[in-house]
């Protein structure tokens, strides 16, 4: 019997000692890539650049060229080692986005940008005009593009500052326009907003209105944002319900989400003028995440019900946000710039994993692109004033040393404060067990009547 107790006891104390050592390696920290930024090359032009650069290949010759337009009224054409390639020169400035699409299905991709110049312009792949179209009034919003009346061929849409939204077919005559009362300062989104397989057009007028139109141009329906104009919409299907929704943020710093016919499904109010929101699933779960920033310094994330998951603040102004799985891990990291001269790296839960000075203020979205076929990607970074200047960042993923545990010079294992604290309280137990143990069989011993003699 003595025996089984000891082996009991022995069975229990070494359980408890070696549970606490497992527990002690199984919170020793995860293996994180991290990340070295260098810069690898950078283009200086006369002024600042603010539009979101394009990356794609122009020729389809296998190479990647990297669009971009300036304040300097240039439309530019970078080769992936940063050499110019070309530019256009409109008459005025030519701040909006450019549009990269191949309108007449002939294999080579076009250029389309607008000016303060009153024009908006299509260029060839190799830098010469196609053609140009002249509204009259200057115009500030950037170019989208669809196949609106199923010709093969793709129409271009931009609105413009005389009230008007304007569709131009693939060789530069104009199919329709819609009058609004407001300037139409927001690019013009192209969806299936409703499941029958012709695009609707999506857009914010100043007049405090956002727009649904018939891809022939015709009114469907509108809804009141009633604090200003946005920037381009965003549509998915953000809640798994089967239906389209279309994401607004407006300058007045509203964002709400509607599905057809202009029904809202929700409202939230970050503050502060709102950028272009972004539909992605950032941790890879299957359920999609909005993005947005805001002139207020805040970067914010919501599920797909409106709920805020997160938000994140720089301080001052925020530019648009961009994401890419950068390290490799399965979950998207967020790009952005601000007016403090920085861009900024966020994981998918709003921590910031580093930041990147520049000299000059960053409003265009970041772009993260593989541009050499190597196994890391870049990042075309759109600097403004006073710097000027498009950068191409270069991303080193390095592999810190692994956590496994080493000695000091004492001989003490190197672990985390709590798991250490976490170890010892379990070693602790298992020793006052054994005290217990000790103590008990003490007593046990000293409790025994003595043996008494016998008579002789």
């Amino acid at each position: 019997m003595k025996s089984k107790f000891y082996a009991l006891n022995f069975i229990i104390i070494f359980s408890i000692l070696n549970f606490g050592i497992i527990t002690q390696f199984n919170q020793l920290p995860t293996v994180k890539a991290e990340m070295v930024i260098s810069e690898k090359w950078s283009y200086a032009v006369g002024a600042g650049i603010y539009s979101n650069p394009q990356v794609d290949d122009l020729e389809d010759d296998g190479n990647l060229e990297i669009v971009f337009t300036s304040l300097d009224s240039n439309v530019y054409c970078l080769n992936a080692s940063g050499i110019k390639l070309w530019n256009y020169s409109a008459t005025a400035s030519a701040e909006p986005t450019p549009l990269i699409a191949d309108l007449d299905n002939d294999g080579y991709k076009e250029v389309i940008f607008t000016s303060l110049d009153h024009n908006a312009y299509c260029i060839t792949y190799d830098g010469n005009l196609y053609w140009s179209y002249d509204t009259g009034t200057a115009i500030v919003s950037y170019p989208s593009a669809a196949d609106l009346d199923d010709d093969g061929t793709l129409e271009v849409l931009f609105g413009c500052l005389d009230n008007n939204l304007y569709c131009i077919s693939d060789t530069g005559v104009k199919e329709w326009d819609y009058l609004t009362g407001g300037t139409v300062y927001s690019s013009p989104l192209p969806v299936d907003i409703d499941d029958d397989n012709i695009e609707e057009i999506l857009f914010a007028s100043n007049d405090g209105n956002f727009y649904c139109l018939d891809n022939s141009g015709s009114y469907l329906w509108d809804y009141t944002l009633g604090d200003g104009a946005g920037f381009k919409a965003a549509a998915a299907d953000i809640d798994n319900d089967n239906t389209i929704e279309v994401i607004v943020g407006s300058y007045g710093g509203t964002l709400s989400a509607y599905r057809d016919p202009g029904i809202r499904e929700w409202l939230f109010f970050p503050g502060g003028s709102l950028r272009e929101p972004l539909i992605t699933d950032l941790d890879s779960d299957g359920n999609l995440e909005i993005i947005i920033s805001s002139h207020n310094g805040f970067l914010y994330c919501f599920n797909g019900t409106g709920g805020l998951l997160w938000n994140a603040y720089v301080g001052g102004g925020l530019g648009h946000p961009s994401v890419k799985d950068l390290d490799g891990d399965n979950h998207k990291e967020i790009l952005i710039g601000a007016y403090d001269q920085h861009l900024y790296c966020f994981d998918f839960q709003g921590n910031q994993l580093w930041k990147y000075a520049f000299s000059g203020d960053i409003f265009g979205r970041p772009v993260a692109v593989n541009l050499d076929a190597d196994s890391e990607y870049e990042i075309i970074v759109p600097v403004g004033h006073p710097e000027n200047t498009l950068y191409c960042l270069d991303i080193a993923i390095t592999t810190p040393t692994s956590p496994t545990p080493t000695t000091s010079g004492g001989g003490l294992l190197e672990i985390p404060f709590l798991a250490q604290w976490g170890l010892w309280i379990i070693i602790g137990l298992g020793v006052l067990y054994l005290l217990t143990v000790i103590l008990l069989l003490v007593i046990k011993k000293k409790g025994k009547p003595a043996k008494k003699k016998g008579k002789k």
